[in-house]
């Protein structure tokens, strides 16, 4: 299994019209996993796994409260909106896009 880089909580929508949903993402070296907690847990509890080599680019943005990026994946588009410290989580997807 691959080393964990970061840990930080926030909010996954998987589509334009999807409502969002707050969880846990760990970074690791070779993937992003989303697991949802709280009350989403009771409706979707199955983790959401997105490899390194799927991830094409991603734009960042300023929300209401706090920020989100904008992942494109071979699969699909996703967003992840967190709050507090930005740069952390912009290293991480920079990483994960050279790593293509």
């Amino acid at each position: 299994m691959s080393e964990l880089l970061y840990l930080k909580k926030g909010d996954f929508k998987s589509g334009f019209l999807s409502k969002g949903t707050a969880g846990e993402f760990r970074f690791y070296e070779d993937r992003i996993v989303f697991q949802p907690m709280g009350w989403n847990r009771i409706f979707n509890n199955a983790p959401i796994n997105i490899e390194a080599s799927a991830i094409l680019g991603f734009s960042d943005s300023f929300t209401i409260i706090g920020y989100s990026f904008a992942v494109m994946t071979t699969q699909g588009k996703y967003t992840f909106r967190f709050m507090g410290d930005k740069l952390q989580v912009y290293q991480l997807m920079e990483r994960y896009v050279k790593q293509n």
